[in-house]
């Protein structure tokens, strides 16, 4: 009985340590993931105790706690560990599957002492579910199409893309299980040439395993699905001699861009989108000598002592990065704010309703002039910078979205102006109908990301990499306050470390005598 008290003692010591997550969904944003890595802690300190009260029957229990890699306790030593999509797979895997495994075996090797109960300690703790696990796995699956990364080395943990992305090192590897696992996920998004390579990296580890997490015969089975699949699909556009060996699933046909063309094949969108991503230079060279780096003195007497340094990123549309426009004890603050509030990100569905999917994932809020006196110091400095109105409650720009990346967190490329303005005039709310469209778009970089989660603009080659402190602005509209199809955009995966963006979306009416519409239907804002 005395070690159950110490036990429950110990559980609501850790309970009121550890706090609680306003959303229990993992993979979309690191701030859940710091959250989860002092879970697993705690969860492993409740199995410690239950350890040390029984002598026999406890290997899967030991093999449990020993496969957890020591991590620190400050935040900074936290977000590194996660800032790994492989660390953070794993975390995630190790609290979904293994954890089934321990609770299983509390179960058999129940005394009358004390038994943990994991579903107890899941509630509690609001730890991942599978489906979790499945985004953590679709995430890798995301990176490795996007980075082009080399698959062999990924089961190592090195994390090695064939462009000009550094390689690095996780602490954990995958297991032939894992393989398996990430093959079957490849598989049901339609990645069949993935699937057949996850696959076969799969046999290979399972041979070196000796089949301790899953047998070779288990893996051929899906390999064999796998192969007729994509051969079915291929003898369709090769013709009926297609062999799968005779073209591997890294090749590539010599790629020419096409830019400008609002009628681009989604394929070839894609792919654009993910050689920018991956840091491929696509514009030709011409398009860029005219571009400059200066400094901008804004729309207030302010900026003539301390100009803004501005860099050119395209013309047409005119796409900018501001450095230095917000501090790192404001950036501190808003991520303060905003912690407890994350929730997952959703997007505007072709139903004209919000919603969540893989198309974006991520974490965000919401922070208005009322809520902090910091957004109403910030509206002020926008407004300064790109002589805009900026006041929420006027309605002339939104509240500022606060949004934080998870595991290979991203935004499949989207328009930011709102054509269903226009489409359904008497479906809006109140807000939507006084403030018009989107004309611009503002977005602060509150942090540096070690690998990927640029701002990649596919039908132009423009990128934007982000920079802690800098900022990104362009007009979505054109001068006759049409939508800028050109200004089509996405966020790349983070590849390695914890992106904070914060969004302000400037509205068009509030806008009309500072920047008048225009009858000309090509004429399009060509500066701040």
């Amino acid at each position: 009985m005395l070690l159950r008290m110490k036990i429950l003692s110990a559980v609501l010591a850790v309970l009121l340590a550890v706090p609680a997550a306003v959303s229990t969904e993992y993979f979309s944003a690191t701030t859940s993931l710091i959250n989860l890595l002092q879970s697993e802690q705690a969860v492993v300190n409740v199995l410690q105790d239950y350890v040390s009260g029984i002598e026999k029957h406890i290997e899967v229990i030991k093999e449990f706690i020993n496969n957890r890699r020591p991590v620190g306790e400050k935040v900074d030593e936290m977000t590194d560990y996660i800032s790994n999509p492989i660390q953070a797979y794993t975390l995630i895997k190790r609290m979904t599957i293994d954890l089934k495994a321990v609770e299983a075996s509390t179960q058999v090797m129940a005394t009358p002492d004390y038994v943990p109960d994991i579903s107890q300690l899941r509630s509690a703790f609001y730890l991942p579910q599978e489906s979790d696990l499945n985004g953590a796995a679709n995430a890798l699956i995301l990176l490795q199409e996007t980075y082009k990364l080399n698959m062999s080395a990924m089961v190592r943990g090195l994390l090695q893309s064939n462009g000009p992305i550094s390689p690095f090192q996780a602490d954990e590897q995958l297991t032939a299980r894992d393989c398996l696992y990430l093959g079957k996920n490849s598989f049901n998004q339609g990645y069949f040439d993935n699937a057949i390579d996850w696959f076969k990296i799969a046999l290979t580890k399972a041979k070196d395993e000796h089949n301790i997490t899953v047998t070779q015969e288990e893996i051929q089975t899906f390999l064999d699905i796998a192969v007729y699949s994509y051969d079915e699909i291929m003898k369709e556009r090769k013709g009926v001699n297609w062999e799968t060996s005779l073209l591997g699933a890294n090749y590539e046909e010599k790629f020419t861009p096409e830019f400008f063309d609002d009628n681009i094949h989604p394929t070839r969108e894609n792919e654009q989108f993910n050689r920018l991503c991956r840091g491929e230079q696509l514009r030709p060279p011409k398009w860029d000598k005219n571009l400059r780096c200066r400094y901008f003195k804004g729309y207030h007497p302010y900026l003539l002592l301390q100009p803004i340094k501005l860099e050119e990123r395209s013309r047409k549309p005119y796409i900018v990065q501001l450095y230095d426009v917000i501090s790192d004890k404001e950036i501190q603050k808003i991520q303060n704010l905003s912690k407890p509030y994350l929730q997952r990100s959703t997007h505007y569905s072709n139903n004209g309703n919000y919603v969540a999917s893989l198309k974006r994932t991520s974490a965000n809020t919401w922070l208005t002039e009322d809520q902090n006196p910091l957004a109403k110091r910030l509206d002020n400095r926008l407004k300064m910078i790109t002589g805009l109105a900026s006041r929420y409650k006027n309605y002339a720009a939104e509240a500022y979205q606060i949004a934080n990346y998870g595991i290979g967190g991203h935004y499949v490329p989207h328009q930011d102006y709102m054509q269903s303005i226009r489409d359904n005039p008497f479906q809006l709310s109140e807000f939507e109908a006084r403030a018009g469209d989107r004309i611009a778009t503002w977005m602060f970089y509150l942090s540096d990301v070690e690998a990927g989660g640029a701002t990649a603009f596919p039908y132009v080659g423009a990128v934007v990499w982000p920079k802690k402190g800098s900022a990104v602005f362009w007009w979505n509209l054109k001068r006759n306050s049409e939508g800028d199809i050109m200004t089509f955009h996405g966020a790349c995966p983070v590849l390695r470390g914890s992106k904070w963006v914060c969004n302000k979306w400037f509205r068009v009416n509030a806008q009309m005598f500072r920047k008048p519409c225009s009858l000309n239907e090509d004429a399009y804002f060509t500066d701040l």
